[in-house]
């Protein structure tokens, strides 16, 4: 049996698979692996502008009523 895992955050721990990273859970063995800088350098990933929200009041304080369209 084959198990392929694909992440593009490799070495975050995810409490839904037992506090493991996906280094850990396929006993660290990696068949390709490229980082973001190689990848837009190779022409696989375009330039990208992030922007990070740190204030969310403006959505609401009840998850049930967030709005994230109006970001």
């Amino acid at each position: 049996m084959l198990w392929l895992g694909m992440t593009a955050t490799p070495d975050k721990r995810d409490d839904n698979i037992a506090g493991k990273n996906v280094y850990e859970l396929f006993n660290y063995q990696i068949a390709y692996e490229i980082r973001l800088q190689q990848a837009m350098e190779d022409k696989l990933l375009c330039p990208f502008h992030y922007f990070g929200i740190t204030d969310l009041s403006i959505i609401g304080d009840d998850k049930a009523d967030h709005d994230f369209s109006i970001l």
